[in-house]
């Protein structure tokens, strides 16, 4: 099996193989006490998440595995993580999964991480997920430079590129939160100068990686939520409850009362003008 690394903000869970620990990684606290910033996000991780830490301490109980947590406060995430990777994954690959940066929620596809996991276990070397996106949009996003499909949706890369602009984009396949790493990646994020923004950015990481090891890409062509903005969390909740087993009838009829009503407001705003 290979070890996971789940990365929310502002928290990481990573699992090996018989442990598991959280590594809680926060950032601009300001001077309050640490005491106090601790306890506020341990109180917000459970309310955003409660029903999967229950289910996920439940499944960890269950197969017998160890728990621990690790708090580390004002620390850069991918200096923090390659520091203590060694406590976590030692010598071998693992998953890192973004967590504001969900995908098939609904399980109308095969699951990404799978698919990521799949192609190391054909090529053994790191692979990361990315999605067509619209060319505008290039500069949201690190950006691959294909240089041939050698599976269907499975690409070599010549090149991985942070945030470039529209007419700088090398390709419209932007990368998105999931990734199959060797641990080499780490050697490599520990020399990595400030790139964009000022920030260590993993994708100059990976774009180096790729020089010595291979790193693919493999195009993800299902349904994508971004939930790291307003917007794209309400609407990731609602497509989510139209779809459990709780909420999903009474949401509906909600939604289309709501539709009637935005509509008939529409109509009246549009026969004043």
């Amino acid at each position: 099996r290979i070890p996971v690394s789940f990365h929310s903000h502002p928290g990481s869970v990573l699992i090996s193989q018989a442990v598991f620990k959280a590594d809680l990684g926060m950032v601009g606290h300001g001077q309050a006490d640490d005491s106090v910033i601790i306890q506020r996000t341990i109180n917000t991780l459970l309310q955003i998440a409660g029903l999967f830490i229950t289910q996920f301490i439940t499944r960890i109980q269950r197969e017998n595995t160890l728990a621990a947590v690790n708090i580390c406060l004002n620390k850069p995430f991918f200096k923090q993580m390659y520091m203590d990777i060694d406590d976590f994954i030692g010598d071998e690959p693992f998953v890192v999964m973004l967590g504001d940066d969900l995908n098939n929620i609904n399980n109308k596809n095969e699951a990404l991480t799978k698919q990521l996991i799949e192609s190391y276990n054909q090529t053994g070397a790191s692979t990361l997920a990315v999605m067509r996106v619209p060319h505008e949009d290039t500069a949201k996003y690190g950006v691959i430079n294909p240089s041939k499909e050698v599976t269907p949706g499975l690409y070599n890369v010549t090149s991985f590129v942070e945030k470039p602009a529209p007419k700088d984009a090398p390709s419209d396949l932007a990368i998105i939160g999931r990734y199959v790493f060797t641990p080499e990646i780490f050697d490599v994020l520990a020399k990595t100068k400030p790139g964009k923004g000022g920030e260590i950015q993993l994708t100059d990481a990976i774009d180096t990686l790729n020089q010595t090891q291979r790193v693919f890409a493999c195009e993800y062509k299902g349904d994508r939520y971004d939930v790291g903005n307003k917007f794209g969390w309400v609407k990731t909740n609602i497509e989510y409850g139209l779809e459990h087993p709780q909420v999903k009838e009474e949401l509906r009829e909600y939604i289309k009362e709501l539709g009637a009503k935005l509509a008939a407001e529409d109509k009246q705003n549009n026969s004043k003008k």
